[in-house]
């Protein structure tokens, strides 16, 4: 398998009532349209921000704040870039996960409040979905991937802006939520 459109529309059509049936949930995309809407004037915004993905999560983060101590403002002027698709990812990930309950899935929920078009949301859906696409694919295989957790996302979010890209060319509509969506679904069967 590779990362192209023949494999966005097949596996689109395998989850196609899924998809189908996500649009109607009312709250799921109130709750999403809203918190992709919400102001980042200032780090405390911020901090809703990541309320906001733990509301999408079965549990309650610790947060270890003094780990952004005097990194307060590096940070908040890379969230701005990163919603003008000129963030430093690999940074953030890497300051942020310690930060945010040590989870990358905490912190690429954040991210992808703050920039929907850049960050993809990364939980264990979208894993296992991932996992069994390329199973027979080790350079896409997300086990084969050194340096831990923050190495899989930062490798997943690069590969899906690559197939995203891939994708572009065939349906410009798309949106990287679009592709996250499906392999979500995908991953639940």
């Amino acid at each position: 398998m590779k990362l192209d459109f023949k494999l966005y529309k097949h596996i689109e059509e395998l989850v196609s009532i899924d998809l189908k049936n996500h649009k109607n949930q009312e709250w799921y995309q109130y709750s999403y349209n809203l918190y992709l809407n919400h102001k980042l004037e200032s780090i405390d915004d911020f901090w809703k921000i990541v309320a906001f993905a733990y509301s999408w999560m079965p549990t309650i983060p610790t947060i270890h704040y003094e780990k952004l101590k005097g990194k307060e403002n590096l940070l908040f002027l890379e969230l701005k870039k990163l919603q003008q698709n000129k963030g430093d990812i690999d940074w953030l990930f890497k300051a942020l996960t310690p930060v945010i309950n040590n989870s990358v899935v905490g912190t690429s929920k954040t991210l992808h409040f703050i920039a929907p078009d850049v960050i993809p949301i990364y939980d264990s859906r979208v894993i296992t979905a991932w996992s069994r696409i390329f199973k027979t694919n080790r350079s896409l295989r997300l086990q084969y991937i050194p340096g831990g957790e923050i190495s899989k996302v930062l490798f997943y979010t690069v590969k899906m802006n690559e197939w995203l890209t891939e994708c572009l060319k065939h349906n410009p509509n798309l949106k990287l939520r679009n592709l996250e969506l499906m392999l979500y679904y995908y991953g639940g069967k």
